[in-house]
Order: structure tokens, then sequence, then C-alpha cells
């Protein structure tokens, strides 16, 4: 599902030797709904049960309800507004406890490590 909100670019993301996606001190320090570790960016945000674009859509995330982002990991390219990314993040819908993978153009949140 496209939105006309904001996209995080999956280029401007550092990927550091660690593992970790690093993000700019001001994301770090944002305070997000519901206790998670990010949120939704749009409303109706597909949240798949694998990182491919023909996966099986397990829900719906919307901004304000905040995700419990565990990890990225590479899938299918997504383009977004103009910005190609491959990159998606398994996470949790901190409102409704839907699990699954959304594509990074779709997310904000705090660094989380690969999968």
């Amino acid at each position: 599902m496209r939105t006309s909100a904001k996209v995080v670019v999956a280029a401007a993301v550092p990927v550091l030797a660690t593992g970790t996606v690093a993000f700019a001190a001001a994301q770090q320090a944002a305070a997000y709904p519901n206790g998670g570790n990010g949120d939704y960016i749009g409303q109706g945000i597909n949240i798949r049960s694998a990182p491919h674009l023909n996966a099986t859509v397990k829900g719906l995330g919307y901004h304000g309800q905040g995700i419990h982002a565990s990890c990225y990991k590479a899938g299918d390219t997504v383009t977004a507004n103009g910005v190609q990314s491959n990159i998606w993040i398994l996470h949790q819908d901190a409102a409704t406890g839907v699990s699954g993978d959304s594509s990074i153009d779709y997310l904000t949140f705090n660094g989380i490590p690969g999968c």
C-alpha cells in the first residue's frame, strides 16, 4: 500500500559492522506510542508473513499504533516516492499484537540488529 506520508530512505540508513541500523540522534530520542520502539509512517501499512510483496497480509498498521521492531532483513525491492529499498523490518504492531514484516519505507524506529 502506498501513502503520501514521508518515507524513510533506506539508502540514508548506514549499516554498521555490528549489524545495527543507525539513525540520527533526534530519531533515537523519539518517544513512540504504546511502549514501542517505532511507529508506522502512514495508514494501512501491510504487515506481511514474509519480506515479499506476494506474501500473505496478516494485518494493517496505522500511524500512532507503535511497533516493536525486532530486526531487519533483505526481501523484495519496494519503490516508494521514487526511492527503492529491499530492507524489511520484522516487527509486532504494539496496538494489535500482529507480527510480521513491513518495508522499511513505511516505518520509523530506533536502531535494531539484523535478523
